[in-house]
């Protein structure tokens, strides 16, 4: 079980993006529309790392090593924070889609791939009290879409905006 902990959430999803901008190859750009100033996310932060970093290394792959990852964020209600990691590869078959997240289910070669990233993913989002899903269309690339617990950043005493 890991140890959830509140957690900014505009710094904390920047720093997991940069984080994957790091390790992709030149020819994989990200970029990223977070728009949840104000708010914190329930999280793990090497957790929610390691997401993003297998849902990139799958994007990276289904690209060939060239293309965009789009990650946006924005708040949901007053209790999540939907995060969308989009890729415009060439999207998932239905068969797939259905079985991505199935242990040890993979489309690539043995060298390439194990079939635990998705796995792992849904895994890690289930600790965090989350939900995942898929949107893929063949020919227009996929999305991942993550709820995460979040809250709007409680005033603290002493704050100023709690003394006007």
């Amino acid at each position: 079980k890991i140890d959830l902990k509140w957690t900014e959430a505009s710094a904390t999803l920047a720093a997991a993006s940069a984080t994957v901008q790091r390790l992709l190859p030149v020819g994989v750009q990200i970029r990223h529309e977070i728009a949840v100033d104000g708010w914190e996310l329930f999280t793990h932060v090497q957790s929610l790392r390691s997401i993003f970093l297998n849902l990139a290394s799958n994007a990276r792959d289904a690209m060939q090593g060239r293309g965009i990852i789009h990650i946006e964020a924005r708040p949901l209600a007053e209790k999540a924070i939907e995060i969308r990691v989009r890729d415009d590869g060439p999207g998932m078959p239905a068969a797939v889609e259905a079985r991505a997240f199935d242990p040890f289910y993979t489309t690539k070669s043995e060298e390439m791939g194990t079939g635990l990233g998705l796995a792992s993913v849904q895994g890690l989002v289930d600790q965090h009290e989350g939900s995942i899903r898929i949107e893929s269309e063949l020919g227009a690339g996929t999305t991942f879409v993550i709820r995460l617990p979040a809250r709007v950043k409680p005033v603290r005493s002493g704050d100023s905006m709690a003394e006007s």
